[in-house]
């Protein structure tokens, strides 16, 4: 996969906070870059969805099975 790793993370995990996350779903694959920040003392959270990455993780688990 080039390099790239993923946190696993499983439904109703609690997420050490950082920055920056790239996450994937355990079962999908869909994969999402998740950034952190506190704004006027309120935290915020932003979930993109990443395709290429989505992708490029279903084509290695699909070759896995």
């Amino acid at each position: 996969m080039g390099g790239s790793t993923y946190q696993q993370v499983w439904d109703g995990e609690w997420l050490p906070l950082n920055r920056v996350e790239v996450v994937a779903c355990c079962g999908c694959g869909l994969t999402h870059i998740i950034r952190y920040r506190v704004r006027k003392g309120k935290p915020g959270v932003q979930y993109t969805r990443d395709n290429r990455r989505t992708g490029q993780l279903r084509r290695h688990q699909k070759g896995e099975q």
